[in-house]
């Protein structure tokens, strides 16, 4: 880890979530961009292994949400904006459990923008929550970005699931500042990626491995992936099995996140929108496990 925070700083990468010491790992990073400034946290909420020793020490910032919380309405008088990324979620469960459900509304209520998550290595839903009077954008998980999982994936042979852990999704997130000087997060935008991966290569061949647009392509497969991703992030966790051969052709996919219906009346503390993510049961901003 401090090999990988030496690298990151030399090529002039921010780092959040790690550190050479726990007050590190614990505390946000501040970039400003065209005018705005954004707050930054990182933290873990599942650990192959805690190796943490001395607090002096190299560290990892495990999720504590109430600290966490504390941290966001501490920073958020300085800031414009504010962004948690969480390593959090079951594997390859293509819908968010109410854990995350639970942390995401917390976090929107105590002042978070946007929440990033990963960790499933699938997909999972992009939704605007609101909890606390405040409304905030979680995309539960990115799923995978490079990995070699799902190699020998075919499409002609498998159902289109067996290609989930080779899907993924680049965010783009907008916010404007208006005349008063107030900035809102205007838009956020899924880009969908695809893993070519030839495991199944002829022999001879060189071994490849690379992420591509898979939203800007054309073709049978990209049609498959195309459809299968737009499918997850929208909550449609288990769609019939797709065959490559029975997928019509379709246009380039963009995944955008519905701007938010402005509210009739108040929403009650940590009541979800009505939207992709299928209610397993109400938030509960202040009833964490």
């Amino acid at each position: 880890m401090g090999e990988t925070l030496e690298i990151l700083g030399r090529n002039g990468l921010a780092s959040i979530g790690t550190g050479s010491s726990r007050s590190q790992a614990e505390a946000p990073q501040i970039l400003e961009r065209h005018g705005i400034r954004i707050g930054f946290f990182g933290a873990t909420d599942i650990f192959n292994s805690n190796l943490n020793g001395a607090e002096s020490g190299p560290w990892v910032n495990a999720l504590d949400v109430e600290r966490l919380a504390a941290a966001v309405r501490q920073l958020r008088p300085r800031v414009d904006a504010v962004v948690v990324s969480l390593h959090w979620g079951e594997e390859y469960r293509h819908l968010p459990s109410q854990r995350q459900r639970d942390v995401a509304a917390r976090l929107v209520e105590a002042g978070v923008d946007l929440v990033i998550g990963h960790h499933p290595h699938v997909l999972q839903p992009l939704a605007w929550v609101e909890a606390g009077g405040r409304r905030g954008a979680v995309a539960y998980s990115l799923g995978n970005f490079i990995s070699n999982q799902d190699r020998t994936y075919n499409p002609a042979h498998m159902a289109v699931q067996a290609g989930d852990s080779r899907d993924g999704a680049a965010l783009k997130a907008t916010w404007v500042k208006d005349a008063a000087g107030s900035a809102h997060l205007a838009g956020v935008t899924m880009e969908p990626l695809w893993t070519e991966n030839n495991a199944l290569r002829p022999a001879g061949a060189r071994r490849a491995i690379r992420v591509v647009r898979i939203g800007q392509r054309t073709g049978p497969l990209a049609e498959l992936r195309q459809r299968r991703i737009q499918d997850v992030l929208a909550g449609v966790a288990a769609p019939p099995p797709v065959r490559l051969a029975k997928v019509a052709r379709r246009p380039v996919l963009r995944v955008p996140l519905p701007p938010p219906a402005p509210s009739p009346e108040p929403e009650p503390p940590g009541a979800e929108l009505p939207g992709p993510v299928p209610a397993e049961a109400p938030i509960k901003a202040e009833a964490l496990p």
